[in-house]
């Protein structure tokens, strides 16, 4: 991954914003293997950037020798931003996945009060040339950095946002105290099988069970976390799907717009094809590049 890239910038900006909470220093990272494709590591409530780096390093080891490698990850803290462990997979050409767990602050679809976390998702495809696809993304509406940002600068929000804490939609960043499920009864199902195959499948807790991240700074929070890496070659496109991937991505961006759900980064020179849904993030994303 090149200094500076898109994503390393991403996880430095969350750690800085993140920075005040406690985390035991890394003492030993345990990574037993639990069969030809699968394990487990023990954060040791350290880091969870690092422990996640080792993660997808042991998930792609065991690509190359078995085809997939999924380690689930226990013990942990805060990761920064999934993509930054899915370029890993990406460099060593194999097709990453990453999901994490968060505390509550989510609202199931319909309801009023949080339930799960935003539980954002990464996946990450290699292309033969031009940028590779990566889908990076809360399964809230937006991550919550967004709210954080807009009350920093006393902005307002779009109202489909967030709640208040009775609930009701707000615009007041101020006031959000409960953020909306992307795409409403999609984005909810996406978060509560994150928190399946993240805190549940790796022995830690679920939903409303974890410690807020700004709560008692004291209290160990036991994250979890699932990475994956997939080898490509091992299936029938494999020979053909670096360049049908890189074709794809030629595709969506001669497609008419704004109906072609593709944008790029605000730090371009990454050359990332960002996979996005909805007309005024890709339109916005478009007028930052000087692509429309």
């Amino acid at each position: 991954m090149t200094k500076n890239s898109d994503a390393e910038i991403a996880a430095k900006n969350q750690v800085i914003a993140r920075s005040t909470r406690t985390v035991w220093p890394l003492r030993s990272t345990v990574c037993p293997s639990t069969g030809a494709a699968t394990a487990t590591i023990d954060g040791d409530h350290g880091f969870g950037q690092v422990t996640n780096w080792d993660a997808m390093g042991l998930a792609i080891e065991m690509a190359r020798e078995s085809g997939v490698g999924f380690v689930g990850v226990m013990h942990s803290n805060h990761c920064g931003a999934l993509s930054f462990f899915i370029h890993r997979a990406m460099d060593a050409d194999c097709i990453g996945v990453a999901f994490t767990q968060t505390d509550k602050g989510v609202v199931p679809f319909g309801g009023r009060l949080p339930f799960c976390g935003t539980n954002p998702l990464c996946f990450g495809i290699p292309a033969a040339s031009g940028p590779p696809v990566v889908l990076d993304m809360a399964t809230s509406t937006v991550a919550g950095g967004h709210i954080y940002k807009a009350r920093m600068e006393n902005r307002p929000i779009p109202p489909t946002w967030a709640l208040d804490t009775t609930g009701t939609p707000t615009t007041d960043p101020h006031q959000a105290a409960y953020w909306t499920p992307a795409a409403g009864a999609k984005g909810y199902g996406l978060g509560v099988v994150i928190d399946i195959l993240t805190g549940i499948l790796s022995g830690g807790a679920f939903g409303p069970h974890i410690p807020i991240m700004y709560g008692d700074l004291d209290k160990r929070r036991n994250l979890c976390h699932l990475l994956a890496a997939l080898d490509y070659r091992r299936f029938a496109g494999g020979p053909r799907f670096r360049e049908q991937v890189a074709a794809l991505v030629a595709d969506l961006h001669a497609a008419p717009r704004p109906m072609a759900l593709s944008g790029c980064r605000p730090r371009a020179s990454r050359n990332t094809c960002a996979v996005w849904s909805g007309r005024r993030t890709v339109s916005r994303w478009m007028k930052k590049c000087g692509t429309n």
